[in-house]
């Protein structure tokens, strides 16, 4: 049944991942249209509403309709971790070859916002000084942050998916 479970994950983390990656896509280029920055805020209000549908598919479609908490919870993370590997891949083919500038150019914008903010010169000049990013760093940078928020998300949605039969308590 555990295998069961992750081939079923890795399968609809591969449409999160393509989902995330699109997101990422136009995300990136929303930078300029207020349209396409209010879609990214919805397309971003989604994922828990995905998650908790993949995490209900299964339920119902491996586990007879019943699932524990933890089962769901594990589910969910592992959804997460593989989705964020495919997104990972996304942002690296566009940072090292669409877009070999966008992090030299964020890094800059980010030093004129300081300043336009009034942020103390120390701060900037330390900021300054610090390694510019590499597509590497920030694509690990990603997986890091998408699994937590994976955690996080997985912990409520598995809360309203969770479905116990009470009398067989040997279901996941």
């Amino acid at each position: 049944m555990q295998n069961n479970k992750m081939q079923h994950a890795m399968t609809y983390a591969a449409i999160l991942g393509l989902y995330l990656v699109i997101k990422f896509y136009i995300s990136v280029f929303s930078e300029k249209s207020a349209l396409l920055s209010s879609l990214i805020s919805v397309l971003t209000l989604l994922v828990p509403y995905i998650i908790f549908r993949f995490q209900k598919k299964y339920r119902d479609e491996q586990l007879n309709g019943f699932i524990s908490y933890s089962s769901a919870f594990t589910y969910g993370v592992s959804l997460f971790f593989y989705a964020s590997l495919i997104l990972a891949l996304g942002q690296f083919v566009f940072y090292q070859f669409i877009s070999p500038e966008y992090l030299t150019n964020a890094f800059k914008a980010s030093i004129d916002l300081m300043e336009k903010m009034g942020i103390p010169e120390k701060i900037i000049d330390e900021a300054i000084n610090m390694t510019m990013p590499s597509a590497i760093s920030t694509v690990l940078q990603t997986i890091l942050i998408n699994n937590v928020m994976g955690i996080v998300i997985s912990a409520i949605t598995s809360s309203f998916v969770k479905k116990t039969d009470l009398f067989n308590t040997t279901h996941e």
